[in-house]
């Protein structure tokens, strides 16, 4: 409603997931289930948003919710397939949570613009990583305050992120309706200590870590690949702010439908 009565068209919308947590102890939460994060047991729910920007800010404009247990891509995928909200043209900004080749496909073909980083054993991240050091073609990242960082594009690296079915295909059969550029990010270690610790995403090698984020929009420049990409953790914020200040996770019912409303 208050996008129709606003007018306000958005599009850059990110997608992610955030836990809802309750009493570990008291199991009278009807369908709740006990997880793990960072280590932590914890009992709760899931929700799972997608999120528009707007020129101040931001506006969730889609929610699901499930247990704690249920992984990201799957409690969220049939929202953003079947979303009013996601229009052709549109830029779609995910977490590695989401990384699946087959929901990649059916976006590309409702033309959505995907930006979603590579995790480092993925085929994609070693062909794009190993293209990066052998064109040494390396310029500063966009933002100034991302201090020992340089940026390069590494182009037409659709070949390399196939789904199953596909790579059975004969290369002379195969044909992708989709391409694949990726921005390769290049850490100075000495400077960006804290990125290494993400070691599902950050290689090694030497004096340097690598980062890959991949895109389907193949007009985009790799500054332009970053600067949309650095959008996406505001709506962490927007999480953090609707816990903390208007009691998201606040409850006064252990009834399912209750606290989903």
């Amino acid at each position: 409603k208050y996008l129709e009565t606003t007018n306000t068209r958005c599009n850059i919308h990110t997608l992610d997931c955030s836990i809802l947590d309750v009493n570990l102890s008291n199991e009278n939460y009807e369908g709740s289930t006990i997880t793990y994060k960072g280590g932590e047991k914890l009992r709760g729910y899931k929700i799972g948003a997608l999120r528009g920007a707007t020129p101040n800010g931001g506006v969730i404009e889609e929610i699901c919710i499930s247990t704690a247990k249920e992984h990201d891509f799957n409690m969220s995928k049939d929202m953003v397939l079947n979303s009013a909200y996601l229009k052709e043209g549109d830029y779609l900004l995910e977490d590695r949570g989401f990384l699946d080749i087959e929901m990649f496909k059916k976006l590309n073909k409702k033309r959505i613009n995907i930006i979603i980083p590579a995790k480092k054993n993925m085929e994609i991240y070693v062909n794009a990583v190993d293209a990066a050091k052998q064109n040494n073609n390396w310029i500063k990242h966009p933002n100034t305050k991302r201090k020992g960082q340089d940026i390069t594009l590494v182009t037409g690296l659709e070949y390399a992120w196939m789904s199953e079915k596909d790579k059975l295909k004969k290369p002379s059969k195969l044909e992708l309706d989709y391409k694949i550029n990726c921005c390769v990010i290049r850490f100075e270690k000495g400077k960006n200590k804290e990125v290494l610790s993400d070691e599902e995403i950050i290689s090694t090698d030497g004096d340097y870590a690598y980062a890959c984020i991949m895109t389907n929009d193949i007009n985009l420049s790799c500054s332009e690949i970053i600067r949309f990409y650095e959008v996406r953790p505001e709506i962490e914020e927007d999480f953090r702010q609707l816990k903390d200040f208007w009691g998201l996770n606040a409850y006064r019912s252990t009834k399912y439908h209750i606290i989903v409303l």
